[in-house]
């Protein structure tokens, strides 16, 4: 497959309760559409790339490449992405690309020359986190992300971090620990949330390096159990 800027990339954003779609070619962002209002991603998802393809102009055979937000997240919302990006490239012939989550968001702020720590909630009193940092124009991995209880959180922190994603739902106890230190620097709120441009960016530098996932094997990351109850007939997904 070409990885040149050429590539069209359809990118989704499903790992929380915010459900975003983007295309972009290679590293351009054509055009990109969010809604948060509650996780209602099984309704708006198809409608929203259905929307998103009219606006372009774009037929689905445009599409060369899904990037997907691959977890951690919410088990219900990456599972409801994944199924819609591995049955949109079966159908179509793409090729898939399972985007770490933490990563895409810690994109969002832009370059910054300090480490980036992006956190999402996970169960009560625990956080999804890592640390990447930017060497040139690309994102790395710094501390590969991790379950983490929320009281570490400051520990966690490397010195002169960047803090994003779930801020403002931190216990004011472990906000306060985190805004006492003055190495510590929090992202603009509006570049906290996740977005289906960042993990299209990510995707592109994905595909550039052949990074691409098996659509029968592919399974979001979601560094937690994944447990199914059964009441009363009724499947119960609890995280």
């Amino acid at each position: 497959m070409e990885t040149t800027g050429a590539v069209n990339i359809l990118a989704i954003e499903t790992a929380t309760q915010i459900c975003s779609v983007a295309v972009a070619a290679g590293e351009l962002l054509l055009a990109e559409e969010t809604v948060n209002i509650g996780r209602i991603h099984a309704e708006k998802l198809a409608a929203l790339v259905d929307q998103l393809l009219a606006e372009l102009g774009k037929r689905p055979d445009e599409i060369d490449v899904l990037a997907v937000s691959g977890g951690p997240g919410s088990f219900t919302g990456l599972r409801i992405g994944l199924a819609f990006a591995k049955g949109f490239a079966l159908a179509g012939g793409q090729r898939l690309i399972l985007v770490p989550t933490l990563m895409a968001l810690a994109l969002r702020p832009g370059i910054v020359r300090r480490p980036v720590c992006p956190v999402l909630r996970s169960r009560r009193g625990e956080l999804y986190a890592a640390v990447y940092e930017w060497r040139g124009s690309e994102l790395m991995t710094a501390v590969a992300e991790r379950v983490l209880p929320e009281e570490e959180l400051g520990l966690f922190l490397p010195r002169g971090a960047l803090l994003t994603g779930d801020v403002d739902s931190l216990p004011p106890e472990i906000r306060s620990q985190v805004e006492s230190r003055e190495d510590v620097e929090l992202a603009a709120p509006w570049l906290r949330t996740p977005s289906a441009a960042a993990v299209a960016q990510v995707g592109f530098w994905l595909c550039r390096r052949g990074e691409f996932a098996d659509l029968d094997t592919a399974e979001p990351r979601y560094l937690q159990e994944f447990v199914a109850r059964k009441l009363e007939g009724v499947e119960k997904h609890v995280q």
